[in-house]
């Protein structure tokens, strides 16, 4: 039998045009791309892969602290 599974990219890439570094700004003392974090955890689904699409270096390292897998960096 096949499972399926549930893959959540959460794209977050380092510049921005309205507010410079805004994923990685912090809101209430954490990133706010920590929240996305989060919350892609706490989707009851057994069979899932949270992933990072970012291109940047601190983002990849707020996301390997938060247990979110990021292989590479985009370009």
């Amino acid at each position: 039998m096949n499972e399926k599974k549930l893959i959540i990219i959460i794209p977050a890439r380092e510049g921005s045009q309205g507010i410079k570094n805004k994923n990685i700004t912090p809101l209430k003392g954490k990133p706010l791309v920590f929240y996305s974090f989060e919350l892609a955890k706490k989707i009851k689904e057994k069979n899932k892969i949270i992933f990072c699409s970012t291109d940047s270096k601190k983002i990849k390292k707020i996301a390997i602290k938060a247990k979110i897998n990021t292989s590479f960096l985009r370009p």
